[in-house]
């Protein structure tokens, strides 16, 4: 185990790309783990302003979709006003 631990120290210490990539996913891992969901959006732009691509895109994505919910959300409430006015 100590031996896994120190070999990933070395890769990460060669490449600043992976390190930073290794930071970001432990960070987005602590986001919903931590109930820390304020901080998703801040996340999403350092991970953008990092340019790393792999990570970009899902984080680019993660912003579109992040009104989703709230639409969806809100057609529904719109559902229930127009049906409570029926009855």
């Amino acid at each position: 185990m100590r031996s896994d631990v120190q070999h990933l120290k070395t890769v990460l210490a060669r490449c600043p790309e992976v390190e930073a990539s290794h930071q970001h996913i432990i960070d987005c891992g602590e986001i919903p783990t931590c109930h820390l969901g304020a901080l998703l959006l801040d996340w999403i732009d350092t991970v953008v302003r990092d340019d790393l691509p792999a990570l970009t895109g899902h984080a680019r994505r993660m912003n579109n979709d992040l009104h989703a919910p709230a639409v969806e959300f809100h057609a529904s409430e719109r559902v229930d006003a127009q049906r409570s006015t029926r009855l």
